[in-house]
């Protein structure tokens, strides 16, 4: 997997997804969408892409049901019409992705974590070495 983002809001028995993004190899999915923690109801809408060769093909999705039996079906557009994309190099979203997936409530950036370059630095910061 090269990047996973996702950034959520939590209220009232609900996540509310606004991001979702996933890459990995050939495929990459971007969504939003949510879930009901308590019910396990997914309502996600998703928008997977294959890549092929230099290019690409997608469609939307809607996932429904629960996670234990989730139900995906091709999702139409806002014309009622059911599409297929096919073409087009595949872009590398994971920069905007996972900048997005780190904002906070505010829509600030989350303060960037500090890199550790050695081992000893790492398990410090853990708390495993002192």
């Amino acid at each position: 997997m090269r990047c996973l983002g996702l950034h959520a809001q939590f209220a009232d028995g609900q996540a509310q997804l606004d991001t979702i993004g996933i890459e990995a190899g050939a495929l990459s999915l971007s969504g939003h969408g949510t879930y009901g923690l308590m019910t396990q109801k997914l309502d996600l809408h998703l928008l997977p892409r294959v890549g092929i060769a230099g290019t690409g093909a997608s469609t939307a999705v809607q996932v429904t049901g629960t996670i234990e039996a989730p139900q995906a079906h091709q999702e139409a557009s806002s014309n009622g019409r059911f599409e297929i994309t096919i073409g087009g190099s595949e872009p590398d979203t994971c920069p905007a992705l996972l900048s997005t997936a780190r904002e906070n409530i505010a829509g600030e950036m989350a303060p960037e974590r500090k890199k550790h370059s050695k081992a000893s630095d790492l398990l410090h910061g853990l708390g495993l070495l002192h």
